[in-house]
């Protein structure tokens, strides 16, 4: 009684020894009687191999809009995030994510979101939206306000800051 994960479809058993799973068993009849325990349907994996997944982001990507699907322009994208803020209950300290926006797919203008756009969605609340590649973002005033970015500040050795911009 679990859900257990092989990477070659379901499986309805299996038997571990010191710690490693050394059968599995598709039919339940197959299941020799003794030593069976009920996980209760819990989730059962014989391993973990991330060849490259940035698991952290992929959690926050989940809890930020969705920039991926409203690239088609500028326009849109800005009038996707009105739409998504307005649909937030935005306690004190909360910040606005976003991510997924690509620039080259837009039809109007192929420029990078800036720190007036998204002021213009939001000046009350720090906001941040991720590129798709994840290695550039662009935040609104009252973020750079939060992190202490001024104009004055240097940039990060490998980086750049392009402060007017509010671009990272």
């Amino acid at each position: 009684n679990a859900n257990i994960y092989t990477g070659q479809g379901k499986a309805c058993g299996f038997e571990i020894q010191d710690g490693i799973f050394t059968k599995i068993y598709k039919n339940e009849e197959d299941i020799p009687e003794g030593n069976k325990i009920d996980l209760n349907g819990k989730f059962v994996c014989a391993g973990f191999n991330d060849s490259h997944l940035h698991l952290l982001n992929y959690g926050q990507f989940l809890l930020s809009a969705k920039l991926n699907e409203h690239t088609s322009s500028l326009k849109e994208m800005k009038e996707y995030m009105k739409t998504y803020i307005s649909s937030l209950t935005l306690k004190e300290n909360a910040w606005i994510t976003g991510r997924g926006w690509n620039q080259d797919y837009f039809e109007d203008e192929k420029r990078m979101p800036d720190k007036k756009d998204l002021d213009e969605l939001c000046f009350d609340y720090p906001m941040v939206l991720t590129r798709a590649c994840g290695h550039v973002c662009t935040i609104n005033s009252k973020a750079l306000e939060i992190v202490g970015i001024k104009k004055d500040t240097p940039n990060p050795q490998g980086g750049t800051i392009d402060f007017e911009k509010g671009i990272l």
